[in-house]
């Protein structure tokens, strides 16, 4: 709403301050990170051009999501205001194929990789490859195409008018593909996850949206070959039950044996997420990716000694940036540091606890008994977090509580750093004193070095020490 009314009253951006200096960089991928990155780099002066092989903005937020969540006319409308702020988008243009990397390289101070994760993860079934078999990124691009009366290509129309569909995949991309085979008219929808619902990493009320509008689930089944001769014509299935919790926080699926059970299926889609997309050219150029094919920036594998700057550059763990090779520049994205890093300890703004653990559980993720002798479970339960919440759940917590809860979590991962982004935001004042005290735990007494990035100034007068930047 505040949004919508500040559009309507007239909003623009600020830029009475900005001047403008001589450098400029090139953003490759106008979704959310590469705009995000040239919106911020506008403001601070820099030319910044954006390339993006599709014709429109926004990347997965355009093509990925679909209309009835969010409406394109909203991208469309940001592009306008960035255009205006000074932006230049070059759309229709391919970095590789259109455009080469190597005149990027030459004529810009930087460029930033936003390239997204249009790699869609594979189940590894007998089957996969058969007609009638889709990946979730491929229907749903098509489905916003034809919605927007865009040119497909050379690909197809994927429609699911009365067909039999079975979604695989419990995350909200497989929500957006029941949703979408709904409103095509499919003649069922039946969505098969492999865990139970209360651990579907998708949101609640997309799960709820689906079943409203007609979406059959069935929870604890796990696909485990896809059936037909030249096409597709259903999915063979194993019932689980949910052993103990993995390293990300959810509970193991363990197959029952004998309980194998084969679903019809005209169409089937392939929902189980997705992954970076390095480019073919990569290679030329040296720039390395991980096993995950992440980027690999220089500086990830140590902490640089002599600027706070070299020591976010080593600790951080970027997946969308790319660092020249005379270090012009790199960018850092917060949404792709990894909960289990070890490097650093991080809480945001808008950090999310694990809402299927409760606070004790929460805090606990990723700590080591006796990796230091001033940590010790004694010390989460009676000092970190109030007894009478250890058993609670997020949801069951005031936002206070929540983030108390997730510096506790930080601090007990013993990060080489402590990275903290608005630590007291809508804190009342207990809990902005409980908040203080953790820092300064982790400060004097575990040597933990802190950044503070807040607006809370006055917060910040029991945290004076040499090892706290306040940013």
């Amino acid at each position: 709403y505040i949004t919508e009314k500040a559009f309507e009253m007239g909003w623009k951006p600020d830029l009475s301050h900005r001047k403008w200096i001589n450098k400029k960089v090139a953003i490759v991928g106008s979704g959310p990170a590469g705009i995000a990155c040239a919106d911020i780099l506008t403001r601070s002066g820099i030319h910044s051009h954006v390339y993006d092989k599709n014709d429109e903005i926004g990347g997965l937020l355009t093509f990925g999501i679909p209309e009835f969540k969010l409406e394109k006319s909203v991208v469309q409308r940001r592009r306008k205001i960035l255009e205006e702020m000074g932006i230049k988008f070059h759309l229709g243009k391919e970095v590789g194929k259109d455009v080469p990397f190597k005149k990027l390289y030459n004529d810009y101070d930087a460029v930033f990789l936003a390239m997204g994760t249009y790699t869609s993860l594979e189940g590894g079934f007998k089957g996969e490859k058969l007609p009638g078999v889709y990946k979730a990124i491929d229907y749903l691009i098509s489905n916003t195409k034809k919605l927007l009366n865009m040119d497909t290509g050379k690909a197809e129309h994927i429609n699911f008018k009365g067909k039999k569909v079975v979604i695989l995949g419990g995350g909200d991309t497989a929500m957006d593909c029941n949703r979408t085979a709904i409103r095509q008219g499919a003649k069922s929808v039946t969505c098969l996850y492999r865990r139970d619902e209360k651990n579907m990493p998708g949101s609640r009320r997309e799960v709820k949206n689906a079943k409203e509008e007609g979406v059959i689930f069935d929870f604890n089944i796990q696909p485990i070959d896809i059936l037909g001769n030249e096409k597709v014509e259903g999915v063979k299935t194993v019932t689980t039950e949910l052993g103990d919790v993995d390293q990300n926080g959810r509970r193991v699926p363990i197959p029952i044996p004998g309980s194998e059970k084969i679903y019809d299926a005209d169409v089937v889609i392939v929902a189980l997420g997705f992954r970076a997309s390095p480019a073919p050219w990569f290679d030329d150029f040296n720039i390395e990716t991980k096993k995950s094919d992440l980027l690999i920036i220089q500086g990830e594998s140590g902490c640089g000694k002599t600027t706070l700057l070299n020591i976010l550059a080593g600790l951080l763990k970027p997946s969308k940036g790319l660092i020249k090779n005379d270090n012009k520049i790199f960018f850092l994205d917060k949404q792709n540091i990894p909960p289990e890093s070890r490097n650093i300890g991080y809480v945001f703004q808008d950090f999310a606890l694990f809402p299927h653990l409760n606070a004790k559980d929460n805090a606990l993720y990723a700590y080591k008994e006796n990796r230091d002798s001033k940590l010790t479970k004694e010390f989460v339960f009676n000092k970190l977090l109030l007894n009478d919440h250890i058993n609670k759940y997020p949801h069951q917590l005031s936002g206070g509580q929540q983030q108390r809860v997730a510096i506790a979590r930080a601090i007990l991962m013993r990060p080489k750093l402590l990275l903290m982004d608005e630590p007291f935001s809508a804190l009342d004042k207990e809990n902005i004193k409980s908040v203080q005290e953790l820092i300064n735990f982790a400060v004097k007494t575990l040597n933990i070095p802190a950044v503070i990035v807040t607006h809370s100034l006055e917060h910040l007068e029991e945290l004076v020490d040499e090892n706290i930047l306040k940013l």
